[in-house]
Parts: C-alpha cells; sequence; structure tokens
C-alpha cells in the first residue's frame, strides 16, 4: 500500500521556519517510537529517519544562514555609503547658503 501525505499537514516550501519545526516534531516523535517499539527493523528505520530529519534541519538551517549574511552586510555597506555621502551632501547644503 502506498504511503499518502497530507499537504495540510507538510509546511510550505517557502515557509523554512515552519519547515524546520516540522522536521523536529518528526524527528522527536520518530525517535520516541523507536524507544517503545520491539522490532528492531523498525527501530532502526526510525532511528533512520530521525538522523534523516536532523539532517535536513542542519541543511535547512545552513541555507538559511547566507541569506541573513548577506542582508546583514548590505545593511552596513548601506550604512557606509550614507556615512560617505553625508559630508558631500552638507558641503552642497553650505554653498546653497
Amino acid at each position: 500500500m502506498e504511503h499518502l501525505r497530507s499537504e495540510a499537514i507538510v509546511p510550505a516550501d517557502g515557509d523554512a521556519m515552519s519547515k524546520i519545526k516540522y522536521l523536529k516534531e518528526q524527528a522527536a516523535r520518530a525517535e520516541r517510537l523507536a524507544k517503545t517499539v520491539m522490532d528492531a527493523l523498525t527501530v532502526q528505520r526510525l532511528q533512520s529517519f530521525a538522523a534523516d530529519c536532523r539532517q535536513q534541519i542542519k541543511t535547512q538551517a545552513e541555507s538559511e544562514r547566507p541569506t541573513e549574511a548577506a542582508n546583514h552586510s548590505l545593511a552596513e555597506d548601506g550604512d557606509a555609503d550614507l556615512h560617505q555621502k553625508l559630508p558631500v551632501a552638507n558641503k552642497k547644503a553650505a554653498e546653497l547658503v
């Protein structure tokens, strides 16, 4: 029988934080279930699934960091550019007076 996933349960692709939260919940659920199951193969599969979820969380978090760093760098560059333009603007204003 084919495993069907409800689209309402799985977070949208653009919502990174929801996806990370979803993966954390799934990993925790699989780890809890693995502690209660007696079948070795099922335990191994649950632990493997939890490890896969944790790896996806790590990958997702790393892919979010460069975006945040780039936004921070742009803000800093924008401020530096603003500081360079202020003396020119002040000089021009003084010339008009």
